[in-house]
């Protein structure tokens, strides 16, 4: 089976609560990855690489 979509969260991101990863799996089917302390995935939490999507390609 393909996904289609992959949603990426991180359990303390201050902008899309943990909780929002429900709405993404029950309205787009994504399959759902949940990264930890890594805030909004910005720079300042050293998210420059996400080896978890290379399996998607």
């Amino acid at each position: 089976m393909v996904t289609q979509f992959v949603a990426i969260f991180s359990d303390n991101d201050p902008f899309v609560p943990l909780p929002e990863e429900k709405l993404f799996k029950s309205e787009l089917g994504a399959q759902i990855i949940v990264l930890h302390g890594k805030g909004h995935l910005q720079q300042e939490h050293d998210v420059f690489i996400l080896p978890e999507i290379l399996p998607f390609f």
